[in-house]
């Protein structure tokens, strides 16, 4: 059976939140990954890909399908440019898992970064290996004066609720 881009492989473990059961299958997707999604999701439409489909929509022109910037791997994005990407949708994506705590604060992407992968990426350059992007003063924009490259331990020091902040 197939949903969307999504072909069922086989049921795996089912999901539980609180009392609730979800029955959870292993998917193909049409690119090639394999993902396990929620059954209820797929029969709803809420999920149609292993994630590549909202890169392609999301992401043009510089998406993985018009990829100028070279930074593509076999058509899939890199870190670098995953990063970008996910910046954009936690500051602009009402539907975005964390938009509240981004977007929906206030926080935005400058005008360089927001336009054009290539001054992000020349701004910030490769991504160390086990680092995310992180913003030095959580309560400023996405620029590269608030910008970093950060160790997840680094991460959880820099948050709002965080009892002893350090750069």
């Amino acid at each position: 059976m197939k949903y969307n881009r999504l072909t069922l492989i086989k049921e795996v473990e089912p999901y539980i939140w609180g009392t609730r059961k979800y029955r959870k299958f292993l998917c193909l997707c049409d690119c090639g990954n394999e993902v396990e999604v929620r059954l209820d999701k797929l029969k709803r439409g809420s999920t149609k890909s292993c994630g590549c489909f909202n890169f392609e929509l999301i992401s043009k022109p510089h998406g993985p399908r018009n990829a100028k910037h070279g930074h593509t791997i076999g058509g899939k994005p890199t870190p670098e440019f995953y990063s970008w990407w996910s910046m954009k949708m936690r500051c602009t994506n009402k539907n975005a898992k964390h938009y509240q705590y981004y977007g929906g604060r206030g926080i935005t992407v400058c005008n360089e970064w927001f336009n054009s992968f290539e001054n992000f990426f020349k701004d910030m350059g490769n991504r160390p290996d086990g680092m995310t992007l992180d913003r030095i003063n959580n309560d400023g924009n996405y620029e590269p004066s608030n910008c970093r490259w950060s160790t997840p331990s680094q991460q959880l020091k820099n948050r709002r609720n965080a009892k002893h902040k350090s750069n």
